[in-house]
């Protein structure tokens, strides 16, 4: 999707995306509003194709939207490497100021547009690096850096950054943090049950598995009708909703429904996809549903 241009509506974020390798780092940085997004894919996606080629991320890898109440929230587009906090392989999350996320050899940090300064840290932490004629720290390390840098005044960071030891690893730098790390919230836990996009494309399972739906359009559209709904959903309502317009008697409807729903079950729905007298519904004690852009 083309990004749109920054307006006045709620909180802009600023993204940075920063990327390094045994020669060189680079910061790149795109700034969202209510209803923008970003992609960051193998190809570059929303962050041009200028960036190196990195074989860990995946042809669609991160995205990150603001929705309609100017929150920012990232998700894992179905990769095979993940999207990283720290140690913890986020499926969805809503990000805070200032939250850092890890994909393949890259380190992204997203912050309220007003309070941006991470990308110039980035750079100064760059400089430090090479004046100490040190290469690169691994991606990891260098995320921790720039969360323990909020700490230091912009003043003295490089002379900070240059002191630190060549060998800093992340659990010295996490041991030493001030203030405790504002990184991102709202992350299911491993108990948190099913979490289904509102737009039905994907389903994460309670084992961390993922189903993408996106090459399914009856399941996916069959799913978004019961998402939409809190109450069990007719079967009318569904067969007008898998199928909008098409002439068909109610037993057929019905019978496709049924395939649709068996379908679901056994790809992983069986305990929250219900059969009641008045129509299908899911177990919403059991399923999160989490927001996501509908336009892609």
């Amino acid at each position: 999707m083309p990004e749109r241009s920054t307006d006045d509506r709620g909180v802009a974020w600023a993204v940075t995306l920063v990327h390094h390798d045994s020669t060189w780092i680079n910061v790149v940085r795109r700034t969202l509003s209510s209803g923008n997004t970003v992609a960051l894919r193998r190809d570059g996606g929303s962050f041009g194709a200028g960036l190196p080629v990195d074989e860990r991320v995946s042809r669609r890898h991160l995205r990150m939207l603001v929705d309609g109440a100017g929150e920012l929230w990232a998700m894992d587009e179905g990769s095979r490497n993940g999207v990283w906090r720290g140690r913890e392989r986020v499926t969805y999350a809503r990000v805070e100021d200032v939250g850092v996320l890890g994909v393949g050899g890259f380190v992204v940090v997203a912050e309220h547009e007003t309070n941006a300064g991470t990308a110039l840290r980035a750079g100064l932490i760059a400089r430090a690096w090479r004046d100490a004629a040190r290469p690169p720290p691994p991606s990891a390390v260098f995320a921790e850096l720039l969360v323990a840098s909020l700490a230091v005044p912009m003043d003295t960071l490089v002379n900070w950054a240059r002191d630190l030891p060549a060998d800093i690893d992340v659990e010295t730098l996490a041991a030493s943090r001030r203030p405790p790390d504002p990184s991102v919230l709202g992350v299911p836990s491993a108990d948190a049950g099913w979490i289904v996009a509102s737009n039905a494309r994907w389903i994460s399972m309670p084992d961390g598995q993922r189903l993408d739906l996106l090459g399914r359009p009856v399941l996916m559209r069959m799913l978004r009708a019961l998402v939409r709904s809190e109450l069990p959903v007719d079967v009318p309502t569904l067969t007008e909703a898998i199928w909008p317009g098409a002439r068909m008697v109610a037993e057929s409807g019905a019978a496709r429904v049924y395939a649709a729903v068996a379908t679901l079950r056994r790809l992983g729905l069986r305990e929250v996809l219900a059969r009641r007298e008045d129509g299908y519904w899911l177990d919403r004690g059991k399923v999160s549903i989490v927001p996501v852009d509908d336009d892609r």
